[in-house]
């Protein structure tokens, strides 16, 4: 149930065991297990991405914010603006590239 919520084309229903899946690898079939090693590379994925953002966010910030009080004035903005957008262009091109190693796999 587990995995077919993820998956719904799989046939053998799962069961979960006190929130985690009760089988083994040995005991899936290949579709299965594919599936389980797409989900495990998506929330890689998604880890990697998270991690980029929070970066982004700390970094521009300690580069772009004076000590001008509680709001960023235009200039801060503007770098701010600047900063994230070399950053989301960045990730843009980190993610085409797990993307393309993901369908090497």
């Amino acid at each position: 149930m587990w995995l077919e919520s993820f998956y719904p084309y799989t046939k053998t229903r799962l069961t979960p065991s006190r929130g985690k899946p009760n089988y083994t690898m040995d005991q899936l079939t290949p579709e299965q297990k594919q599936a389980v090693m797409m989900q495990a590379q998506n929330e890689g994925n998604q880890q990697i991405m998270q991690a980029m953002m929070d970066s982004m966010i700390k970094n521009c910030f300690e580069k772009c914010a004076g000590s001008s009080g509680d709001k960023l004035d235009s200039r801060e903005q503007g770098c701010m603006a600047a900063c994230q957008d070399r950053y989301l262009d960045t990730r843009g091109q980190v993610q085409e590239a797990l993307q393309k190693r993901q369908g090497m796999s």
